[in-house]
C-alpha cells in the first residue's frame, strides 16, 4: 500500500516514539488511531463505530487524507492542551506593546502544536513615529516581524514541522517601501512567507499610471502620495529576484467572504490559500483525484462517498482539536471553516490522456472542482439538517439561501508536501516535476522513482529504456507535460479554474524560467488579478538556487490574449574568465580537517580589493589532494567571472557531510564545519566578513540567492524547490507548510 519513500516520511514525522525515540506503531495503526479519535465527536457508539471504519477505509485506500497536524496529534499519548488538529491560525496584532508581547507568546504555542500563524501587521504604526507614552520613535513593523521570526526559529513545530508564518502588509501603508525590500539581502527573516495585501484601487492606480497614497491614520505627517506604477515595480523586481512578496488581493477575497457582517478578512494562513479572520482556524484534508479515475473516466459514486467522509472527517475535528489559546474556539466553532482539497491532479490528467497546459485541461479543471465543491456544500447542509447550523449563520451570505449549513466554507487548494508523498501522487494541483526522480531515504540509501503511471503507459508502449521526458515520443511528449515544459501563464490559468469554484483560496507557485523578465511577473501579477486569483506567488529558476548560470535551450512562450508575444529565452550568454595580476596580494589560512591540513591562499585585487582567486594545498596526497586543487580551480574561475564570492561560499557549505570528516570532529568538537568544501567555505566567508581591507569590496552587495532556506532539504539532503506557494523537497516529500 505504502512506497518506501511514504513509510519513511512516516517514520520520521508521524509515527508514535517511545522516550527512547523508538517506533511503537505501524503506519496502519497509526491511521486507525486517528479515525478512532475523529469518529469520537459522532453523538453515539453505533454512529462511532461507522464512522470510524469509514474514515479509516478511505484513509488506507490512500483516497483522503488530513492535514499533518491531525495525522501526528490525533490518537497519541500526549497533553491534550496541545491535541491541536489545525494548520491554519491567524492572529492579531495591536499598535501597543502588550499585544506585540502577548503575539510572541502565541506563535510560539501554536507553532508547538505544529500549525502556523498568519500575520497582518498594518495596524503597527510607521517607523520613527511618536510613542505618546515614552515620547519615543516607534520600532515599525518590521522590526517587530524580526522578533517573531525569532521566536519561531526557538521553536520547532512539535520537533517534526518548521514553523511556518506568512507576515502580511497592505499597500497603503507608510512602511510599505521597506516591507517590500526586506528579503532583497540574505539570511533575512528565514522563518516567514511575505506577502503584500492589494486593494483594488492600487491596481486601478497602476492601469491609469495615477498616484497612490501612503498614509497611516492619526500620523499626518506620513501622508505622502507616490507613484503607483514605481511602487508596483518595486515588487515585481523583489518578486523576481527571490520570489518574493507574493501578493493578496483583499478585495477578491472579501467578494468571496462567507460572513461579511463580522467584518472584512485581511489575512491569511502561511500559503495564503485560506483567508481567515485573527484567531479563526481552519483544518485540511484532500482527495486523491488520482484514485478517481477508472477506465479513464471519473468514478463519480467513489467521488461522492469520499466527499462526504472528507467534509464529515473536517467537521469532526472543529469539535475535537485543542488549542493552547482560548480566543480562537469563538471563530473555530462559529463559522466551523473546513478546508476539503486535492492532490494528484497531474496524475489523474494523465490517467485520463489530457495535456496540462491545455484548453481541455482548464476545462476539466473546472469542471471537477464544480463538482467537488457543490457535493461538498450538500454535505455540509445534510449535517447542518444533522448536528445544526454553525452559529454564524444568521450573519453569513446563505442566510436568506439555505435553511441547513454546517460550514461558512468548505473547499480549498492546500499544499500537500507531505501527505501527497505519502498517497505516492503529485503534488496539489502542480505538474509533474519529471517522469523519473531519484529519493534520497534518511540512511542515506538513494532510491529511484519512476512514475507508476507513465511507467505504465511506456511499457504498454515497449518503452522500458526511456528515463527522461526529453526522451519520450512526440506523441507522448504531447500527452505527458512536466514543469519546465509548462507555460508560466497555465500555471495561472491553472490556478483561476481551480478557484472559480473553490470557497477558499489555491495555494500555488507559479514556475518562471531563469531569464524571464520583470516585465514577466508584472504580466503574471496582472493576470492573476484579471482572473480572480485571492493572491499569487512566482517562483524564477534559480533566482533562490546555486544556479548562477544556466543552460536550458528551451523557449517558453506566453501566448493567451492579457500576456500575448512574451517570450523567455532560456540562454545565457557566454563569460569569459577575466585574468589576475600575478603579483595580486594574498592571505595563507590553515585549516584543519578530517583528512589532514589544509592550506588556503585567497588573493586579492588591489584596485578594488575583491577576492579574485583561491588556491588550495593539502599535507596529504591521491584522492583528497586532486580533489581539492580542482576545487580551487573551479572557485577561482567562478571568481574571476565576477560571480558573488558569498554566492560560492553558499555552494561549498551545501553539501554532504564526509564520514571522516565527522569522524575526527568526533574527537574534535571544535573543529568547524561537515566536509573539506564545507570548511573552505567557512573561511571564506569569516575572512570575507572580518577583513577591513575589503569592506567596500562588491561583497557587500550579495545578489540573491537561496538563503531563506537550507538549500537541502534536512531530511534528504537532495534540493528544495518552490511549489503550491510554499518550500518542498521533491524527492522524499520535506514540507515547510504540510
Amino acid at each position: 500500500m505504502f512506497l518506501d519513500a511514504a513509510i519513511k516520511i512516516l517514520e520520521k514525522r508521524y509515527l508514535e516514539k517511545n522516550d527512547k525515540g523508538e517506533i511503537i506503531e505501524t503506519p496502519e495503526e497509526r491511521f486507525e488511531k486517528v479515525a478512532d479519535e475523529i469518529s469520537k465527536a459522532e453523538k453515539n457508539e453505533e454512529l462511532q463505530k461507522k464512522w470510524k471504519n469509514r474514515f479509516l477505509e478511505h484513509m488506507l485506500e490512500l483516497n483522503f487524507l488530513p492535514n499533518s497536524p491531525t495525522l501526528m496529534n490525533a490518537g497519541k499519548n500526549i497533553d491534550s492542551r496541545y491535541k491541536q488538529y489545525c494548520a491554519c491560525t491567524v492572529i492579531d496584532i495591536d499598535d501597543n506593546m502588550e499585544s506585540i508581547g502577548e503575539s510572541v507568546k502565541e506563535i510560539m504555542l501554536i507553532h508547538k502544536t505544529g500549525a502556523g500563524t498568519g500575520m497582518n501587521y498594518s495596524k503597527l504604526r510607521p517607523k520613527g513615529s511618536l510613542v505618546s507614552t515614552t515620547k519615543g520613535k516607534s520600532s515599525g513593523p518590521i522590526e517587530f516581524m524580526k522578533i517573531h521570526n525569532s521566536a519561531t526559529e526557538a521553536v520547532k513545530q512539535g520537533g517534526v514541522r518548521r514553523g511556518a508564518n506568512i507576515g502580511l502588509l497592505e499597500i497603503w501603508h507608510p512602511d510599505i517601501i521597506d516591507f517590500i525590500n526586506l528579503k532583497s539581502k540574505p539570511g533575512i527573516m528565514e522563518n516567514f512567507n511575505l506577502s503584500i495585501g492589494v486593494w483594488d484601487d492600487f491596481i486601478r492606480a497602476i492601469l491609469n499610471g495615477s498616484k497612490y497614497r501612503l498614509h497611516f491614520p492619526g500620523f499626518q505627517e506620513f501622508d505622502k502620495e507616490v507613484d503607483a506604477r514605481e511602487l508596483f515595480n518595486l515588487i515585481v523586481k523583489r518578486a523576481w529576484e527571490s520570489g518574493e512578496p507574493g501578493l493578496i488581493f483583499l478585495d477578491t477575497i472579501n467578494r468571496h467572504n462567507p460572513t461579511p457582517e463580522l467584518g472584512p478578512i485581511r489575512s491569511t494562513n502561511p500559503c495564503g490559500e485560506v483567508p481567515l479572520y485573527p484567531y479563526e482556524a481552519c483544518n485540511l484534508g484532500s482527495i486523491n483525484l488520482s484514485n478517481m479515475i477508472v477506465n479513464k473516466k471519473w468514478n463519480y459514486k467513489k467521488l461522492d462517498q469520499t466527499i462526504e467522509v472528507g467534509v464529515r472527517f473536517l467537521d469532526n475535528i472543529v469539535d475535537l482539536t485543542k488549542f493552547p489559546i482560548d480566543k480562537f474556539y469563538t471563530l473555530l466553532l462559529g463559522n466551523r471553516k473546513i478546508g476539503l482539497g486535492v492532490m494528484g491532479w497531474a496524475d489523474a490528467l494523465l490517467k485520463l490522456g489530457i495535456p496540462y497546459d491545455s484548453e481541455q485541461a482548464l476545462n476539466e479543471a473546472e469542471s471537477i472542482m464544480k463538482y467537488i465543491n457543490s457535493t461538498a456544500l450538500d454535505v455540509s447542509k445534510a449535517l447542518g439538517e444533522e448536528k445544526g447550523n454553525f452559529p454564524n449563520f444568521e450573519k453569513s451570505i446563505y442566510k436568506d439561501k439555505l435553511k441547513y449549513l454546517r460550514n461558512a466554507s468548505r473547499t480549498v487548494i492546500a499544499p500537500t508536501g507531505s501527505i501527497s508523498r505519502i498517497a505516492g501522487v503529485n503534488y496539489g494541483i502542480e505538474p509533474l516535476y519529471e517522469i523519473e526522480t531519484t529519493s534520497r531515504i534518511l540512511n542515506g540509501e538513494e532510491i529511484t522513482v519512476f512514475h507508476p503511471i507513465v511507467k505504465q503507459i511506456l511499457e504498454e508502449r515497449n518503452l522500458k529504456h526511456i528515463k527522461s521526458s526529453k526522451d519520450l515520443p512526440q506523441d507522448l511528449k504531447e500527452v505527458i507535460r512536466v514543469a519546465h515544459e509548462i507555460s508560466p501563464e497555465y500555471h495561472v490559468l491553472m490556478q483561476a479554474a481551480f478557484q472559480k469554484y473553490t470557497d477558499n483560496a489555491v495555494s500555488k507557485t507559479v514556475n518562471l524560467p531563469y531569464n524571464a523578465t520583470e516585465q514577466d511577473v508584472y504580466n503574471i501579477f496582472m493576470l492573476a488579478w484579471e482572473h480572480g486569483c485571492k493572491g499569487i506567488t512566482v517562483y524564477r529558476d534559480g533566482s533562490r538556487k546555486d544556479q548562477p548560470v544556466v543552460s536550458s535551450k528551451e523557449t517558453i512562450t506566453i501566448n493567451k490574449e492579457f500576456s500575448k508575444n512574451i517570450v523567455y529565452e532560456h540562454m545565457p550568454a557566454k563569460i569569459i574568465p577575466k585574468e589576475v595580476a600575478t603579483d595580486a596580494p594574498s592571505r595563507t589560512i590553515r585549516v584543519k580537517t578530517g583528512c589532514g591540513k589544509l592550506f588556503v591562499d585567497l588573493v586579492f585585487d588591489e584596485t578594488n580589493k575583491e577576492l579574485t582567486e583561491v588556491f588550495i594545498t593539502t599535507n596529504k596526497n591521491g584522492g583528497c589532494k586532486c580533489n581539492t586543487e580542482a576545487l580551487a580551480m573551479a572557485v577561482s574561475a567562478l571568481l574571476r567571472c565576477n560571480v558573488d564570492p558569498m554566492y560560492i561560499v553558499k555552494l561549498l557549505k551545501q553539501g554532504d557531510s564526509c564520514v571522516s570528516f565527522m569522524r575526527a570532529k568526533a574527537n574534535d568538537p571544535l573543529m568547524e564545519g561537515r566536509s573539506c568544501p564545507d570548511a573552505i567555505g567557512r573561511l571564506i566567508e569569516k575572512y570575507i566578513k572580518k577583513n577591513e581591507t575589503i569592506e567596500k569590496s562588491r561583497i557587500t552587495e550579495i545578489v540573491t540567492y537561496d538563503s531563506e532556506y537550507d538549500i537541502t532539504c534536512p531530511d534528504c539532503g537532495k534540493k528544495l524547490r518552490n511549489a503550491e506557494g510554499c518550500i518542498i523537497c521533491p524527492a522524499c516529500g520535506y514540507s515547510r507548510c504540510n
